[in-house]
């Protein structure tokens, strides 16, 4: 299978550029970048295929914060990524018949017009992390 070219965040296509030496911010080499006001999202290639899953899943949630997808405090944004990313690839990859089936649903419910996702979740289920605590609570309603 090929690499994406691009991917849709928020009903706007966004490209994938895939370059053998990628460089953050700082000037040092690293697996993938997102910037900040385009979301492009560069990724190293010739990495391992878990590796590279993980840094797509981790550039992920960099646009995902960026468009205001997640609601935690900016600061906690590169460690909820770097958290986060392996966990979802480890779900992934111990449970194929829950991502299969996942992936048919949605499918499904495209291919047929019944169904589109939410694009955010209610405020009574909302959940918000504590800068200080980092322990998660309900978000108040509005």
């Amino acid at each position: 299978m090929l690499p994406p070219k691009k991917h849709v965040v928020n009903n706007e296509t966004l490209p994938i550029k895939w370059k053998k030496r990628v460089k953050s911010d700082s000037g040092d080499d690293c697996l993938g970048v997102v910037d900040d006001e385009s979301n492009h999202m560069w990724i190293r290639k010739e990495q391992a295929p878990i590796e590279e899953c993980d840094t797509l899943i981790h550039e992920l949630m960099h646009i995902f914060w960026h468009t205001g997808t997640f609601r935690l405090p900016d600061d906690m944004e590169e460690s909820t990524c770097r958290n986060f990313a392996p966990k979802f690839v480890r779900h992934i990859q111990d449970n194929p018949e829950f991502w299969e089936y996942i992936s048919e649903k949605i499918r499904h419910a495209y291919s047929s017009g019944t169904s589109k996702p939410r694009t955010s979740t209610p405020a009574s289920e909302a959940l918000s992390v504590s800068a200080t605590s980092g322990t998660e609570k309900k978000k108040p309603q509005s």
